[in-house]
């Protein structure tokens, strides 16, 4: 049994009683009219899945009809088909250029009118479970955007607030010993807020790099003022390894890109820089400014890699053991969110390795000729793959 419903227009009451039976036969709804004035009515009131069309009636004729229907907003996208004694090649091209998808001559044979109807109905049907299915998916995409906006604005508030009461306590109870185990524990909690604010930025960024909604803001700003920045961050982990954070860069140098981008991604590097780091050893951080390119290296002295897993380890859901066995975490999803972050600001981060030495990260962004005068803060929007 066939499903969907069609409207038949004809004024002879004999070809719409013969039309209605073949369609009724096969499981159609069927809604019948004899005048041309009452389509538009009857089509908004019925809404069927097709519109067998007579082309020779009283009054407007069927191509008439049929641009009437194509000019109204809640009705063009129902197909027509026309119904005509006439298959001369000159009213047919006009019957598709007035919005037709097809016709049937008459006097219609069942199985021709069947299949053509068939074809078209699916069509129809196929096309409004899309149409659905887009609707209902960007209902899913404006419901995401809100929660990461609330994530990303209201979650982002109390988070750096508890950072920042922490970070204070711990400058408080640094300046008397008999505080030392209150110390321990406001450090500890003070670094885990950090990494869950840390994590939440990674989190927002990835889900606005795979929906598409993902912005630069780029301006000028001191890097050396970010590296500081990034190392207080990671003052905890640096300190549990006893690991040193060696910098060499130009405390003067401005850049031109976005800052937090930047920030998340060296936070990022130099993070898995550390747990895969030896006790003990060093982290160097160089930048340097070669004609129009600026090179961010970050070289850690520890486990290092194989080369398939240099090969890999940009590849969406690659999750490496820490094979140094000091530390229980892998350099998870970051490390994908820093190519496709890089790839947002028109870089590349390639990296060198060797097992038992250690790996060398280097990220070249593209600067502008004279940073002076891109000092205008520019949002690009780009859709990345």
């Amino acid at each position: 049994m066939k499903e969907g419903k069609i409207l038949i227009v004809d004024d002879m009451p004999a070809n719409l009683q013969l039309l209605g039976m073949t369609l009724r036969e096969v499981g159609y709804q069927v809604v019948a009219t004899s005048k041309s004035d009452q389509v538009l009515i009857s089509a908004e009131k019925s809404k069927p899945d097709l519109i067998l069309l007579d082309v020779m009636m009283p009054g407007k004729n069927g191509f008439q009809v049929c641009e009437d229907l194509k000019a109204n907003d809640e009705l063009k996208h129902i197909p027509v088909i026309f119904l005509t004694a006439k298959v001369e090649q000159e009213n047919i091209n006009y019957g598709l250029l007035v919005g037709g998808v097809d016709y049937i001559a008459k006097p219609f044979n069942n199985n021709e009118l069947l299949c053509r109807v068939n074809t078209h109905v699916s069509l129809k049907r196929s096309r409004d479970e899309i149409k659905k299915q887009r609707e209902e998916l960007a209902d899913a995409v404006e419901f995401k955007n809100k929660i990461f906006s609330v994530i990303g604005h209201d979650l982002r508030t109390p988070i750096n607030g508890i950072s920042g009461a922490l970070e204070m306590l711990v400058d408080l109870t640094e300046e008397h010993e008999e505080f030392d185990s209150i110390q321990a524990i406001t450090k500890l909690s003070h670094q885990s807020s950090i990494e869950m604010g840390a994590m939440l930025e990674d989190l927002l960024n990835w889900g606005q790099l795979e929906s598409g909604t993902f912005k630069t803001h780029l301006h000028t700003f001191n890097i050396s003022n970010v590296l500081e920045v990034i190392e207080k961050l990671n003052s905890y982990q640096l300190s549990t390894k006893n690991i040193t954070m060696v910098r060499d860069c130009d405390p003067e140098l401005d850049i031109y890109s976005d800052r937090r981008i930047l920030a998340t991604i060296i936070r990022n590097i130099e993070s898995n820089a550390i747990k895969f780091s030896m006790p003990g050893s060093e982290i160097h951080t160089s930048v340097k400014k070669v004609d129009d390119l600026l090179l961010i290296s970050i070289q850690d002295f520890g486990v290092g890699m194989k080369e398939e897993i240099r090969d890999v380890m940009f590849s969406d859901g690659f999750h490496p053991k820490d094979f140094s066995t000091n530390n229980n975490g892998g350099a998870g999803i970051g490390l994908l969110i820093c190519k496709r972050l890089a790839s947002s600001l028109g870089a590349a981060i390639s990296v060198e390795s060797e097992l038992n030495v250690g790996s060398t990260f280097t990220l070249t962004i593209p600067q502008p000729a004279n940073i002076s005068e891109e000092a205008e803060h520019v949002v690009v929007e780009r859709t990345l793959n």
